[in-house]
């Protein structure tokens, strides 16, 4: 974190190899205001997450399961009122080093459909990730 914080985030593919500015925190309260968070923890901690974070979200922002485990999406249904979707994320990338992604391969995500607006997805397309 701190590493990203000062250096920003390494993103190196075999296209380009960047530092990209993002607003990282360890704080689940850093969810407030959000209209998408990508929920990205261990399937064991899915229910503890989910618990700390119901407080900060807002009613509308959609939470996007980015979990392994065929299950999780359902099961954060069971404790989050905000809508919830399962994706399927098809990426070879590593943690090359503190703050350092480096992708191998491949990018596609695939997203359970649902109701509502697919904003999110336009934001996604927009930075180049195919969805």
């Amino acid at each position: 974190m701190q590493v990203i914080e000062a250096q920003r985030l390494r993103l190196q593919t075999r296209a380009f190899d960047e530092r990209v500015r993002v607003a990282a925190s360890t704080e689940v309260a850093a969810v407030a205001g959000a209209s998408l968070v990508l929920f990205c923890v261990k399937s064991t901690d899915t229910e503890a997450a989910a618990a700390s974070m119901l407080p900060h979200l807002a009613p509308g922002t959609l939470v996007l399961s980015l979990q392994n485990g065929v299950d999780n999406a359902e099961r954060l249904r069971t404790l989050l009122p905000q809508p919830v979707r399962a994706a399927v994320v098809y990426v070879a990338t590593e943690m090359a080093g503190p703050g350092h992604v480096l992708h191998h391969g491949r990018g596609e995500l695939l997203v359970e459909p649902g109701r509502g607006g697919d904003a999110w997805a336009e934001a996604f397309r927009a930075a180049g990730v195919p969805v």
